[in-house]
């Protein structure tokens, strides 16, 4: 089968398929054949994903458990150990793998290649001294999204290079050059001008902005106010609509308003009913909002009286132009 090209990650439904598939015995080419993927994206799926469970040692010997155990040389591990110059794993007072920071578990040989997880009729599962390893679809989806996630926070560097970054910056900060001169000047530094003011300014580096010989001068930029409505339109908006009865809802009429030039003095108004599947136009001599009101007022007057134009016209509905701001008059 062909493989696709398009990089896309596995969601949750191929990882239940995974999941499906490997407990039934199925190779890896033959999941990889099935979700049209390579079959070392379904090996790094179940390794990476996987679910570790770790067994409780207690008070059993650390041989059971420790990989490093036969060539382990660790000595006085604790702050107050009474036989500093005897191995920490001939320890009789403490086990020493609940103390060691290098304690890591023996694995499983069977979870060491495919399937990468306990078997399911494995006889010795009830007293298993391996950590036990399974799959799950849901889990596995936990997993890939909050390592997605954590790979996207922070920044692109570790300690070391930020400190020596940094080291290396310093000195041409103080001689009072700006950002852009230092990045000229060091050229091996794989960042630009902007990650630098960046860094500065959250204080991932150890650099204050106010060494800047520049920075301090600026005044803070004027964020441009929200334009606020002078209209008051408390109960009118469309949210209001979409709480109206399904009744009123249907015979909502759409209004709008369409200008063309502007030296054209003429404008339209188109009126559609969405029920009837019905629109007329009308011809405006101007976009003012007096030109609406004197329309619906010469249908108002055309019907004969107002609860008739109400049943007929029903709810209006328009947007927030100008030339509806005279609604509460119509």
């Amino acid at each position: 089968m062909k493989k696709r090209n398009t990089y896309n990650h596995l969601d949750e439904e191929s990882r239940g398929v995974i999941r499906d598939m490997l407990y039934s015995g199925a190779t890896a080419r033959q999941i990889a054949n099935v979700l049209d993927v390579s079959h070392t994206t379904i090996t790094r799926e179940i390794k990476r994903n996987r679910i570790i469970k770790i067994p409780n040692p207690r008070n059993a010997n650390a041989s059971l458990y420790c990989k490093h155990f036969n060539t382990c040389a660790q000595k006085n591990i604790c702050v107050k150990c009474s036989s500093p110059y005897t191995y920490c794993k001939k320890c009789r007072k403490i086990k020493c793998f609940k103390a060691c920071i290098k304690f890591e578990y023996i694995e499983c040989p069977n979870t060491n290649k495919w399937p990468f997880v306990c078997p399911g009729n494995c006889s010795k599962s009830s007293n298993c001294k391996f950590p036990k390893s399974s799959y799950a679809a849901t889990r596995a989806q936990a997993k890939y999204k909050d390592k997605l996630i954590s790979s996207r926070t922070g920044i692109n560097m570790t300690i070391k290079e930020l400190k020596q970054l940094t080291e290396s910056i310093r000195p041409l900060i103080n001689k009072g050059q700006s950002p852009y001169a230092v990045i000229t000047a060091l050229n091996k530094i794989n960042i630009n001008v902007r990650t630098l003011y960046r860094y500065m300014k959250h204080g991932i580096m150890d650099i204050p902005a106010i060494e800047l010989p520049r920075k301090i001068r600026y005044k803070k930029r004027k964020s441009k106010l929200a334009v606020k409505d002078k209209v008051d339109r408390t109960g009118r908006t469309y949210n209001d609509n979409l709480k109206l009865p399904a009744r009123k809802r249907d015979k909502v009429l759409q209004v709008d308003f369409v200008e063309g030039y502007k030296w054209n003095r003429q404008t339209l108004l188109t009126l559609h009913s969405p029920k009837c599947k019905f629109q007329f136009i009308n011809l405006l001599g101007s976009g003012q909002a007096t030109g609406v009101v004197k329309l619906f007022d010469y249908y108002e007057e055309l019907l004969g009286s107002r609860e008739l134009f109400e049943k007929i016209f029903g709810t209006i509905l328009a947007d927030r132009g100008k030339e509806f701001d005279y609604f509460h008059l119509i």
